[in-house]
């Protein structure tokens, strides 16, 4: 673990997703600093346009409340 991410922290996906031991990964940066967390731990900022709503490189993502 490199870091606890408070609730709503805003990041950027640099990669992903990567599937190990049945959980999906992607890499990510939240204010400089990067690491790999689980898709248990993300989810999209609401935009109000689904189309945008992505976990793509570069999309912008935040920490859930249970993101450890």
């Amino acid at each position: 673990m490199v870091e606890i991410l408070a609730a709503s922290t805003e990041g950027s996906v640099l990669a992903g997703p990567e599937t190990v031991d049945d959980l999906i990964w992607y890499q990510v940066d939240f204010d400089g600093v990067q690491g790999w967390v689980s898709r248990n731990y993300l989810a999209v900022p609401s935009t109000g346009d689904e189309a945008t709503a992505t976990t793509e490189p570069d999309a912008t993502v935040v920490a859930t409340d249970d993101a450890v």
